[in-house]
Order: C-alpha cells, then structure tokens, then sequence
C-alpha cells in the first residue's frame, strides 16, 4: 500500500511509485498529484520470520484403547507361563489381532516339562506372602514343575503378520501393539513387515529384540 508521507493521501490512483527500487522498509518513490510531493512512501514490508519444523509426534489417541485390545486377546492364549497378545492396526482401526500358541489344528499344548522341580518356587508351585496373598508361580503354572515353553508355539506377533499374509491384509507403515516387547525373531517379522511403530507395556527378558528394531528406523514406545 502506498501513502504520501506529507499530506497523508493514501488515494491508489493518485500516487505513484516505483517498483525498481528495492522495496524492504521504507522506500521512497516518484510522486503524490494531490500535493505534487515526491515523498511518496510504500507501506513497511514486515521481514518474513522463519521457523524451525520440529519433528514432535502427536499422541495417538487410540494408543491406550488398542494397548488393552492386545491384552484381552493375550487372555485366549492356552500357554500358562506368559499369555501375550497383539494387535496391527492401521490409523487407529484395528486389522488383524494375534495371541501366542500352537499352530491351528494342532494340540495347544505350548509348555513341556524337562523335569526336576521348578527352581523360581522351589517346587511348592506358588509364592506366598505370609498374612497377604498366594498365586500360582508363573514359571512352572502353579505345577510346581520345571517347564519350558515348546519350540513350536507361534508368538503373538508372528500370528498377526502370519493371518495378514494369509489374507493378503497389506501391513505396510502399520502399527503394532503387544503387551510385551518383541523378542528377537518377533522383530525380524515386524520390521520386514513393513510396520513403523511398535508400542507395548511389558519388557521382555533381553532387550536384543527392541535394540533390532530401534536399528532397523522404527519407532518403538513403552507405554
């Protein structure tokens, strides 16, 4: 916008000004034909103000809600030492859901015993807090005996990517949510994957699985 700095006419048509002169505060142009006053001024340019992009992720609304989807699957799980469960979802809706057991059709046995007593409770088969509260031991499910967890059961994860592909459902920059972390075979299976974000709530014994995929550029939360 133009003005004339002496008698203050602000009428376009009546002023002139020319745009050869580098126009960055105030700049003085050719002429004002109400006063015939050459201090023709143009309006202050304001300096652009530049701003550094933070990279600062929002909070998923639907994290907590999809976090608990993944523990009320873990709870059809057959396997007595740790139940685990988990959910791909993809902008907040849930896909495909998995828990850890056998093969489908197969006996869903998922622990063996390799005998002798279970060494966490001493063979007792739970822990007891005198005056307070008993539960089973999870190591040997109350069974008092040493169990191992058999080589054939398929992980939480695996099931989820494993139904996907059979279904041709495209887990492509999905998310996943397990109730806990990814172990090292699970992250190989996340990450080739192709999903983005892992989130869970419980570590697991090693940290090889979630170190892997924090290497593979995934985003990896504990919630």
């Amino acid at each position: 916008m133009l003005y004339c700095s002496r008698c203050g006419c602000e009428d376009q048509d009546k002023l002139s000004f020319s745009e050869d002169i580098p126009a960055l505060y105030n700049v003085f142009g050719n002429s004002c034909q109400a006063c015939n006053y050459s201090g023709v001024v143009k309006e202050m340019i304001k300096p652009q103000m530049s701003y550094v992009q933070l990279d600062i992720p929002k909070v998923n609304k639907y994290d907590g809600t999809l976090l608990k989807t993944a523990y009320i699957f873990a709870e059809l799980s057959s396997c007595n030492r740790l139940k685990v469960g988990a959910v791909i979802a993809k902008d907040g809706r849930p896909l495909v859901t998995g828990y850890n057991g056998t093969i489908s059709g197969l006996d869903n046995c998922c622990e063996e015993e390799t005998g002798g007593e279970c060494k966490e409770c001493g063979g007792s088969g739970y822990f007891e807090t005198p005056g307070v509260m008993s539960w089973d031991c999870d190591d040997c499910a109350g069974t008092g005996r040493e169990m191992r967890t058999s080589d054939f059961v398929v992980h939480a994860e695996q099931n989820a990517i494993f139904y996907a592909a059979k279904h041709g459902i495209a887990t492509e920059g999905c998310d996943i949510y397990v109730t806990h972390a990814p172990c090292s075979q699970c992250a190989k299976a996340i990450a080739s994957a192709g999903i983005k974000r892992v989130i869970f709530s419980k570590k697991y014994r090693d940290s090889d699985g979630v170190e892997f995929l924090k290497k593979c550029g995934l985003i990896v939360e504990i919630k």
